[in-house]
């Protein structure tokens, strides 16, 4: 049984490309190329990495995505839809 990893996890990637403009493919090969190599490693990263660098970083990308999503975001949505947002 062969999985890789799902989409998600490059979510923050996409993210960040796009709020910097990137336009070339080679951040995508170079996504892929980091990908593959921490897939080929015998050590689990996140075990070889401390907790709060792991926590850290979880903690930007949630605060960013939220930033977006609930401040960022106002000017494109109605008022209902807005309000929508920050009751769910």
């Amino acid at each position: 049984f062969v999985c890789g990893a799902t989409g998600s996890y490059i979510f923050s990637q996409t993210i960040f490309s796009a709020k910097r403009s990137v336009k070339s493919r080679f951040n995508g090969f170079v996504v892929a190329i980091g990908e593959f190599l921490l897939f080929g490693l015998p050590v689990d990263i996140l075990k070889v990495l401390p907790n709060a660098y792991v926590g850290g970083i979880m903690c930007l990308f949630g605060v960013d995505i939220m930033n977006d999503w609930l401040f960022q975001s106002r000017h494109l949505m109605s008022r209902s839809e807005y309000t929508l947002v920050w009751i769910s």
